[in-house]
């Protein structure tokens, strides 16, 4: 796994080795940043499922201000440091270990959001699903934002308010980029208990 472009292009992350993580192949790196091409400068990222932080720290190396790395495995988040200390990112980043979901609910109650969130979940799990669901109904996504979602073929979330405006096929992979349309109104206290 490489870095492909920025202030990092070229430097090498650390083997996963026989973790059970499935890092985005360079292609797909390559294909999903070049669809976001400037939307990352002095942007505020959340990494869900971060893995070996392959996404986040690409988006560090292109000009993000600050990512947020989730990660739920505690074997995962000590590659993810090693990652993150080897490349020196010092204040650009923080790692949280936690069960995503859960750390969704807390970034709620304290009102946070992001610019651009990836979402790179354990395939038919229903994960995609279940996150998607609440970055919708939390408001975690500021209203220009992007979510960034990798997921299987076989799953097909279904948003009411985001809306998917690009999609990639890559064998068994989909990475589908969503955003709140410009006319839609953030989904209201109302709304959410309804839900």
């Amino acid at each position: 796994m490489r870095i492909i472009s920025g202030d990092l292009k070229g430097r090498k992350l650390k083997s996963v080795g026989k973790l059970k993580i499935r890092p985005p192949l360079d292609k797909v790196k390559q294909a999903i940043f070049d669809i976001l091409k400037n939307d990352i400068v002095d942007k505020g990222v959340l990494d869900l499922f971060a893995g070996s932080g392959s996404l986040g720290i690409e988006a560090v190396s292109r000009g993000a201000k600050k990512v947020i790395f989730v990660e739920s495995s505690f074997k995962n988040q000590k590659l993810l440091k090693e990652n993150i200390n080897m490349l020196n990112l010092g204040d650009k980043v923080e790692v949280i270990l936690a069960n995503v979901s859960k750390f969704l609910d807390i970034l709620y109650e304290k009102k946070l959001q992001f610019d651009l969130i990836f979402v790179d979940p354990p395939f038919l799990k229903n994960w995609a699903q279940k996150i998607l669901d609440k970055i919708e109904q939390y408001q975690i996504l500021k209203p220009e934002g992007i979510v960034v979602l990798r997921h299987h073929k076989k799953e097909i979330p279904e948003t009411s308010i985001l809306c998917l405006i690009k999609q990639r096929k890559f064998g068994d992979n989909l990475v589908s980029f969503y955003i709140f349309p410009p006319e839609a109104d953030p989904p209201s206290a109302e709304r959410q208990e309804k839900r």
